[in-house]
């Protein structure tokens, strides 16, 4: 029997014995029913986060498995290594007990009580991808929770999502890939760890748009951060973002509904929940400006340069590229020079295919003048992480909005840049020497 009182909810546990469950573990066992699994790490900051004041990590455990001796939870350990080794990895699953306060609480219907009852003995630890998948989830869920614009934030595997599961596109081919899913009423954000195919976009968008929301597919590509495989066995991680978005340049199309993003686990909850909060959007309802804050004839005006002229003007649509590319050209020190400016997303499919397109046209076209290719990102940590390609031995600088503003309002002058070489390194300078 429950009863709600200002400590929480007091559950008899045996005849003239009580436990007081305290509202964030209450949270806590909805948490674990919605990832089946979850690791210690994540239970920990779960706990941390949702606590008023810190708390030291032994209180913490020690009142885990006082939950675990009431069998409100149940605990797998994982060994790690060798049968030598001690070393052991934990993690947290409902206990029966748990599972009927869930369904008392009206949490959890009959049903699904009886599913998960009957789930609890067999339960395995699922493969390494779904346990990052888990803990990129929850790192999000915990970014987000005090968010007071984030009530309509909903997460689950994608495995249980109805309208997932429900369509081809996940039968046929991304049954064991599809890994996770975020929501709100304006986006839906499916993420995939470690992706062994990439899908033809036609069938992305087809999936896009029966949902009816700006659709965002996360390709997050394993590295150290998360401590479940050491550096050493992992292969390149930069290596691997940069094949990835290679493979999936060669089938994509620019289009406002949907985009793609490549990123290492490192990066994939801080993009995931700038997204979410609406820190960073894709820009893509203007055809010709795309650039909605960053400005560059603004930005230059102001440098009190009378040698530098702006005109701006646009690249014409290509195949690829349905839209125009926004193009300055410049007049310094009695020479021309073009530079064409395509807006940055960290990881996105959507930066990667127009910087491609660009230094194709470089290459292709015979020019007139000398042109560069700025891309231009919302905020100054994503030129330094993005991870991009040189072809051609072509040059091309990375920038952002917050930069430019600051620097010239502040110093009136033009902000140090990301200079991308033709080797893929980027050195810090100044487009204008």
């Amino acid at each position: 029997m429950i009863h709600k009182s200002e400590r929480g909810r007091e559950i008899e546990i045996a005849p003239n014995k009580k436990l007081v469950l305290k509202l964030r573990e209450f949270l806590l066992l909805k948490e674990i029913f919605i990832h089946g699994v979850m690791q210690s790490r994540s239970v920990h900051d779960f706990i941390q986060t949702l606590a008023e004041t810190p708390i030291h990590s032994n209180t913490i455990s020690n009142r885990l498995q006082r939950l675990v001796d009431t069998n409100i939870l149940s605990i797998h350990k994982e060994k790690l290594t060798s049968k030598w080794s001690s070393e052991f990895r934990h993690h947290y699953m409902l206990g029966s007990f748990g599972v009927a306060i869930l369904e008392e609480e009206g949490e959890l219907t009959s049903e699904e009580a009886a599913n998960v009852l009957s789930s609890i003995k067999g339960v395995k630890i699922p493969a390494l991808e779904h346990v990052a998948a888990s803990i990129i989830a929850n790192e999000v869920y915990l970014e987000c929770y005090y968010n007071q614009d984030m009530f309509d934030l909903s997460h689950q595997k994608a495995a249980t999502h109805e309208w997932v599961t429900g369509t081809k596109w996940f039968q046929k081919e991304w049954s064991n890939q599809l890994h996770w899913v975020f929501e709100t009423n304006a986006l839906f954000i499916c993420l995939v760890v470690n992706p062994k195919i990439v899908p033809r976009y036609e069938e992305v968008e087809q999936f896009a748009q029966s949902k009816g929301k700006q659709f965002v597919l996360i390709f997050s590509i394993l590295d150290s951060s998360l401590q479940l495989v050491p550096e050493e066995k992992l292969p390149n991680v930069v290596k691997r973002v940069r094949d990835t978005k290679i493979k999936l340049q060669s089938n994509m199309r620019i289009k406002g509904g949907v985009e793609i993003l490549v990123l290492p686990t490192s990066r994939t909850t801080t993009m995931v929940s700038r997204l979410l909060t609406r820190e960073i959007t894709f820009r893509m309802e203007d055809e010709f400006h795309e650039l909605e804050y960053f400005c560059l004839e603004d930005y230059i005006a102001q440098l009190d340069r009378r040698d530098i002229m702006v005109e701006k003007g646009v690249i014409p649509k290509s195949r690829k590229n349905k839209k125009g590319t926004d193009v300055y050209t410049l007049t310094y020190k009695g020479q021309l020079q073009d530079i064409i400016t395509i807006h940055g997303v960290e990881g996105a499919m959507y930066t990667f295919t127009r910087l491609m397109d660009a230094l194709q046209r470089i290459s292709n076209t015979r020019l007139s003048i000398p042109t560069s290719i700025w891309i231009v990102y919302d905020s100054p940590d994503q030129p330094e992480h993005d991870v991009l390609i040189s072809l051609f031995g072509i040059e091309f600088w990375l920038s952002d909005d917050w930069t430019w503003y600051e620097e010239i309002h502040t110093s009136h002058e033009t902000p140090m840049m990301l200079k991308v070489n033709r080797v893929n390194r980027k050195s810090r300078q100044k487009y204008f020497m």
